[in-house]
């Protein structure tokens, strides 16, 4: 994995994708756990990656190259790994707030969906739906 400071100029001329590889990652040397993600097709997109204490290794996005400078990247990647080192999981907070986001009409709907897919019986999707309903009315 190259390693290179990332400015303006490297972003543009000196990051692309190797032949053959579907991503290829550019990592900062000013700042560790800051890079840049090089798609085959062209897209670049900043990420900051770190091990989080006691766990894994988070990958997080910050955005892509246009959206934002490789100084605002920057400074959000800084952000981001202050974050990881006090334990915060990116991925563990983005699952969170998308399950509040869900209600259960939409749950419903999804679980609805997922049963089409399979092939499932009519009377069969119909009766979740109904169950779910019957049981959890009210709640929102």
């Amino acid at each position: 994995m190259p390693k290179l400071k990332l400015t303006k100029s490297a972003v543009d001329t000196k990051c692309v994708a190797e032949p053959g590889r579907d991503r290829t990652f550019y990592w900062d040397t000013e700042l560790m756990g800051f890079g840049l993600c090089v798609m085959a097709g062209g897209t670049k997109t900043f990420v900051v990656q770190r091990d989080l204490p006691g766990q894994r290794t988070r990958r997080q996005k910050l955005g892509r190259d246009g959206e934002l400078t490789v100084d605002q990247a920057r400074n959000a990647a800084r952000a981001a790994v202050v974050g990881m080192a006090t334990g915060n999981d990116p991925v563990e907070q983005k699952r969170k707030l998308a399950a509040k986001a869900i209600t259960l009409t939409s749950a419903i709907e999804i679980h609805r969906q997922s049963l089409t897919a399979k092939q499932a019986r009519q009377r069969t999707i119909d009766d979740v739906a109904d169950t779910m309903q019957r049981h959890f009315a009210g709640i929102e």
